[in-house]
């Protein structure tokens, strides 16, 4: 996970854009991750929490997940690990 963050924050820099907020749900893995946090910290990243019970704050990443699963995800078939990875990147700067 703090990988992911991690590139995603190098991506979001080259494209000019300074991080200010990182907004998650309550997950125990993002409540308690030290390596998340003390990545956060180096880049003066706030760490906030959507409130609890309330599936509405993240409605719009959830729906674009079941989009990705359903049309990228199970949607297609692909010839090798390496196709896939490719319609990903392909969907992700198309719908991103």
């Amino acid at each position: 996970m703090t990988g992911f963050v991690e590139r995603a924050l190098a991506h979001l820099v080259q494209l000019g854009i300074e991080p200010k907020r990182l907004l998650s749900d309550n997950a125990f893995a993002y409540r308690h991750s030290r390596s998340l946090r003390e990545l956060l910290q180096a880049h003066g990243i706030e760490h906030r929490f959507i409130r609890p019970r309330r599936p509405p704050s993240n409605g719009k990443v959830e729906r674009h997940q079941q989009t990705l699963k359903r049309e990228w995800g199970l949607g297609r078939v692909y010839r090798s690990s390496d196709h896939r990875a490719q319609a990903l990147s392909h969907r992700l700067d198309h719908y991103g």
